[in-house]
């Protein structure tokens, strides 16, 4: 049963390893210019931003230097 285990682990591990490889040759040929935008300053409108997801979007959007137009029927939750 060790014998069985050990060798799963292994090519459990050497999978991984093909797929991390694969992946980072992959990522290598993708222009810098394409793997990061900065946001700041930019204005967003979000839909729904008074609770739940449009909320955390929102303060996430904030955090970047975003400026943040929240629309939501919810009055309460805008403030």
């Amino acid at each position: 049963m060790s014998f069985i285990r050990a060798t799963g682990d292994i090519i459990g591990f050497l999978l991984l390893s093909l797929i991390a490889i694969i992946e980072a040759i992959l990522k290598s040929f993708i222009p810098r210019r394409y793997k990061m935008k900065s946001v700041a300053g930019e204005i967003a409108l979000v839909t729904g931003g008074g609770s739940g997801l449009g909320r955390l979007l929102s303060f996430g959007l904030a955090n970047l230097g975003v400026i943040v137009v929240i629309w939501d029927i919810n009055e309460a939750g805008k403030s």
